[in-house]
């Protein structure tokens, strides 16, 4: 729904889902169709493995620096307790903390989160730990739930 909006206002999406994720979306859903390494145009998905196909040797473009250029703007939303976990500690062993990993923060391009979770992991004092390192040391942006 949120990359149809976008969408109907001629933003460009691309949808970078986790596994878990995959639960709640329908990737096979024609609104949205699987992406291109080679013509990144929006809106599209990309999931792990293309971050693993999309190259062979030592030179060949990465899936997740190339999102990054491409990309003005990362909102994760949902963002779930596990990869709020992952991305203050800077793990990254999916397609999408990749993409947050190399996320320009030396040009200041906005990163924008939406924690979603239930009552009592939200109000567990790790996610205000986590939140508070994504947010005053890296400056990405929260959006309150």
């Amino acid at each position: 729904e949120l990359v149809q909006k976008f969408n109907s206002h001629n933003i460009e999406t691309i949808v970078i889902p986790t596994e878990i994720a995959k639960h709640f979306i329908h990737l096979e859903d024609s609104w949205c169709p699987h992406g291109s390494v080679n013509n990144i145009k929006g809106p599209c998905y990309f999931e792990d493995n293309d971050e693993w196909s999309s190259w062979k040797v030592r030179g060949d473009p990465v899936l997740h620096i190339i999102l990054r250029d491409w990309a003005d703007i990362l909102l994760i939303a949902p963002l779930d307790a596990n990869t709020l976990a992952k991305m203050s500690s800077g793990l990254c062993d999916n397609l999408l903390t990749n993409v947050v990993r190399a996320w320009d923060l030396k040009n200041k391009k906005p990163l924008i989160v939406a924690p979603a979770m239930n009552t009592a992991m939200f109000e567990h004092p790790l996610t205000r730990q986590h939140l508070d390192i994504i947010t005053k040391n890296f400056g990405y942006i929260e959006i309150p739930c």
